[in-house]
Order: C-alpha cells, then sequence, then structure tokens
C-alpha cells in the first residue's frame, strides 16, 4: 500500500466508476493513476500518478498528485517510448476531457496539460452512463503517438470519439466519430496498441447492453 489517505469510490447508488488505471514502464515497473475521492465527493478530488521505485513487490512507490485538477474521473494511463507517463481523464468541473503528461518517469517533473479536440455539449450524463476515457500509445519507427479515445455522453453531442495527439507539434488531427450512441450512451471503455501501431478499442454500448471493437490502422 502507497497511499492510505483516502478512497478510491464513493458510495452513493451509481457512482462506482472506473476510478483507477495500470500500466508499465519498458523496464517493467508498474505504475497506477487514480482518482482519491478521500474528500467524499465528486468535487474538489484529487488526480494521483504513482510509480514503483524498482521490479521488486518488495520495492517502494513515488506518487505525487497532478495538479490543477478539479473533479477528475475516469483516468487512463499509458508510457510512451522514452517512458514518460500519459494520463488521460474527464473534468466535470469544466466537462471537457484532457491529456497531461510529465518530464519524468516517477512523475517528480514538470506537468503539462493538453485540452482534448471536442467538447461535450449539451446536458450532462446521469449516472452510471459517465464520460470515460481510454488511451493507447501508437509507436511508428520509435516515436511514440498518444491516441485519446472518449466516451461522451452529453445529451447533444454523444458519441464514441478519438484523436491522435504529436509530442513534437503539440497538436491533435481532426476527432474521428467513431459511432453516434443512443439516448443511453455507453460506458466501459478500454483501449491498447499492438506492435504494428494498430489502435484497438472495446466498450459497452448500454441500450444493447453488448460489448462492441473497433480498430484503427493510426487511430
Amino acid at each position: 500500500v502507497f497511499d492510505e489517505s483516502g478512497s478510491l469510490q464513493l458510495i452513493g447508488a451509481g457512482l462506482q466508476q472506473s476510478n483507477i488505471a495500470a500500466a508499465a514502464t519498458a523496464a517493467g515497473r508498474p505504475a497506477v493513476a487514480y482518482v482519491d475521492f478521500s474528500i467524499g465527493a465528486v468535487a474538489s478530488a484529487k488526480l494521483k500518478f504513482a510509480l514503483r521505485s524498482g521490479t521488486s513487490s518488495s520495492d517502494g512507490w513515488i506518487w505525487t498528485q497532478v495538479p490543477e485538477t478539479q473533479s477528475p474521473q475516469v483516468p487512463s494511463l499509458a508510457f510512451d517510448s522514452s517512458n514518460k507517463p500519459w494520463i488521460s481523464y474527464f473534468e466535470a468541473a469544466t466537462n471537457r476531457f484532457y491529456l497531461v503528461t510529465n518530464s519524468s518517469s516517477d512523475g517528480s517533473g514538470a506537468w503539462r496539460s493538453y485540452d482534448f479536440p471536442a467538447v461535450p455539449t449539451g446536458a450532462p450524463a446521469a449516472l452510471p452512463a459517465a464520460n470515460n476515457t481510454a488511451l493507447a500509445m501508437q509507436t511508428v519507427a520509435g516515436v511514440s503517438y498518444p491516441v485519446m479515445l472518449i466516451i461522451d455522453n452529453n445529451a447533444t453531442s454523444r458519441a464514441v470519439r478519438a484523436a491522435r495527439f504529436n509530442p513534437a507539434t503539440q497538436a491533435w488531427s481532426a476527432p474521428a466519430a467513431i459511432e453516434v450512441l443512443t439516448v443511453s450512451g455507453g460506458s466501459h471503455l478500454s483501449a491498447d496498441a499492438d506492435a504494428s501501431g494498430n489502435v484497438v478499442a472495446v466498450y459497452r454500448e448500454i441500450s444493447t447492453n453488448r460489448a462492441k471493437y473497433v480498430h484503427s490502422s493510426n487511430g
């Protein structure tokens, strides 16, 4: 146990969201991004990141709080080819999706934040159909490109979307609409990339209660 300060979940019905994500560095050091709800409410929850100091189960953890978050939800975590962590999350306070990264593997460096290029519109979703994020790291010729996927459950923008971020230019691709969702929305989004750079994702379509799988050559 590396953080005994609070809770990963809220007690209320419908609030049991996916608030922890795991990944590992190239050397096999595990890391987690998680939301600390020790305050007892969605507002003012804390987004935290922790990296194990080694690969052994007896090694300690290095953890830090990601700054300038207000009500973070549903994080996803991936490492690039330089072992820099990238975290995607939904910010309920601003009704925006964000991508953040740190200059150091252990989160001790400077954090930078980037707005996802699609903004939810209309009334927010009713829990448990909360907005979701997932992150896949596409690597092409040794260069890593974070591909961020979202489930937007807001009333007039409801859809599954994806966009690829270029760290060199700090620019996003135009967001791709994967599927326009029904009024019930979607949940349980997860994504990854294979060794050839193909990006895959899976999510639940709530109206049909079915899992859907999608893939792309570049996100």
